[in-house]
């Protein structure tokens, strides 16, 4: 519900819009004319991934428009390409697909079906556990004459989550004593779930309003819960996400949140904003909550296993997703998305992009997934699994004959040019952060380092500062480097400052960093480094935005370097930022 606007896990009758992605897990039954991902920017968005996914039959009928994106349909489905826009599916139905131009097509995806059947699977479950969840504030219907519903946020649980239920949804949604519905977030929650029991529920009476409601950012924080309806009808605009994984549910006004149903038929808007889960685990359950952001750097050192914002040499393996921002200059042959499932991956969708020059060498094998390149580079295919890049190099796609290929992107350039300044600006945020821990180095006698986490701030990270790197990482007296996590820190990120340093003395021990959960929660920040040098095995992720990096050793975590020399591998976990 995050990365979708509506779900459907079973059929879809609309004829108006969908701002944003859409997976239909049944049919397409509806005849008039829809739109879909009219706000996806054609500009930045990567027009070979999909925005409408189709899983079940398509009904003939009026033209199908996609503003930006490609639209993927089960196996059992024909496609014909009539124009570079213009696509036929099953003979009766065309699909107007705008960023044709850009790369946007209509494709066959195998993994529809078993990917529908989890999602069902998964959002029932969800509906149940939230809807399991004792109550934490409570509100009062107007009974005897009509007045408002005032839904006032006292409390929320250890995530940050305030719940009411409602042993009657209809009295909430249906009721004329109800004549305005208004959350007030008085401690600032970052999630608002409002469970409605009941097998038949229909918002009729009252409307939704107040600032809360009224703005992306509450919208995208609440989430209405219908966990045992049935039949669901929306007579009124609903605001914020709605969630009834059992319901047929009938829309005649529009949705402003994510929506998961079981099947709606609808003539109204299906707008944004996304639902946004908390993942913070320190938010007082009285007092008001912090709400953060992550910092844009974070979210690709999340998404990416491996970021070079110059240059690759490399004769080894990455496990998960890699971007070259610059050339990728090794000779020898190397792996790619070692780790990335042929089964669940959309192979369409890239594990290694290029945006730089390609060097002649040995082969590039990409385990699943597709590779993307830029526009000065040529393309040739000689196989379902083969492709030649400038006559030199072969990149064997070993997700071939489900979907994945090497092709051009031409947002690459600028799209290296964004994550460059936003890996920069996250180290240096991070960097210019006061320490609220303190280690101590040794310094007379060998012994460990041990960096104990006694200390958090308000969004749950640690820090620790060392104005020398070298002395905690290229120190003939430290035998040993631990972190020890005491407070449960979401996230522990240290500092390391000088502009060369290398990590050749001591190894990384200890439960938390040996552990994927403490690898993914720990970060070494090198700000204003320019020379690296890793000849011991890294342990969480490794922010370098100005840094030549050699590693001669594993980097268990994301990496996001200047540029990368190395013949050892490159490890998941990814980093998680905690909010």
């Amino acid at each position: 519900m995050n990365y979708y606007n509506l779900i459907t896990l079973q059929d879809l009758n609309t004829n108006s819009d969908v701002e944003y992605l859409t997976l239909v897990c049944g049919s397409f039954t509806g005849t008039s004319s829809a739109n879909f991902a009219i706000h996806v920017s054609q500009s930045t968005w990567n027009q070979s991934v999909a925005t409408l996914e189709i899983a079940g039959t398509i009904a003939s009928g009026s033209n199908v428009n996609v503003d930006a994106g490609s639209t993927t349909v089960n196996s059992g489905t024909t496609i014909v390409q009539q124009a570079v826009t213009q696509y036929v599916v099953n003979g009766n139905r065309q699909f107007q697909m705008n960023g044709g131009n850009s790369g946007a097509s209509v494709y066959i995806d195998s993994t529809l079906t078993s990917k529908c059947q989890q999602m069902t699977t998964n959002f029932q479950s969800f509906s149940l556990q939230l809807a399991q969840q004792p109550a934490n504030n409570f509100a009062t219907i107007p009974t005897s004459q009509p007045g408002p519903l005032n839904l006032n946020v006292n409390a929320s649980d250890s995530n940050g989550v305030a719940y009411f239920a409602f042993a009657d949804g209809n009295s909430v949604l249906n009721n004329n004593l109800v004549q305005q519905i208004q959350i007030n977030n008085l401690i600032s929650a970052p999630l608002i779930v409002v469970n409605l029991f009941g097998s038949t529920i229909s918002f009729a009476q009252g409307n939704m309003v107040g600032s809360w409601l009224t703005s992306i950012n509450g919208r995208s924080r609440t989430l209405w819960n219908f966990y045992n309806c049935t039949t669901l009808t929306l007579q009124n605009n609903m605001m914020g996400a709605v969630l009834a994984p059992l319901a047929t549910t009938t829309a005649q006004a529009n949705i402003d949140g994510a929506t998961a149903v079981k099947s709606l038929a609808t003539q109204s808007e299906l707008h944004t904003p996304p639902l946004i889960f908390p993942n913070c685990t320190i938010v007082p359950t009285t007092t008001a909550a912090h709400i953060c952001s992550p910092p844009a750097g974070s979210t690709y050192m999340n998404y990416y296993n491996l970021i070079t914002l110059q240059s690759l040499n490399t004769n080894s393996d990455v496990e998960y997703l890699t971007l070259v921002c610059g050339t990728f200059s090794g000779t020898s042959s190397a792996n790619f998305a070692i780790h990335v499932d042929q089964n669940t991956w959309n192979q369409s969708i890239s594990t290694l992009e290029i945006a730089g020059a390609i060097a002649s060498g040995n082969n590039v094998n990409v385990d699943a997934g597709s590779c993307t390149v830029n526009t000065n580079n040529t393309i040739v295919q000689q196989a379902v699994t083969q492709y030649i890049i400038n006559s030199n190099r072969q990149f064997q796609m070993n997700g071939g004959n489900g979907g994945a290929r090497v092709y051009i992107d031409s947002t690459l350039v600028s799209k290296c040019q964004t994550v460059t300044s936003a890996l920069q600006a996250f180290s240096l945020q991070l960097g210019q952060t006061t320490p609220n821990n303190n280690g101590t180095i040794p310094s007379s006698q060998p012994g460990p380092l041990n960096l104990n986490v006694n200390t958090m701030d308000s969004n749950g990270i640690a820090y620790f500062t060392f104005a020398d790197g070298n002395s905690v990482l290229n120190n003939n007296l430290v035998q040993q480097i631990q972190i020890t996590n005491i407070v449960n820190a979401s996230l522990i990120v240290i500092n390391l400052f000088g502009s060369t340093i290398s990590f050749a003395q001591g190894n990384m021990v200890g439960s938390w960093l040996t552990s994927l959960y403490g690898r993914s929660r720990t970060l070494w920040n090198f700000y204003n480094c320019t020379t690296l040098t890793l000849q011991n095995n890294m342990m969480g992720a490794v922010l370098a935005p100005l840094a030549v990096t050699t590693a001669q050793a594993n980097i268990d975590g994301a990496a996001a370097v200047k540029s990368l020399a190395t013949q050892s591998e490159l490890h998941t976990p990814p980093l998680i930022y905690p909010c």
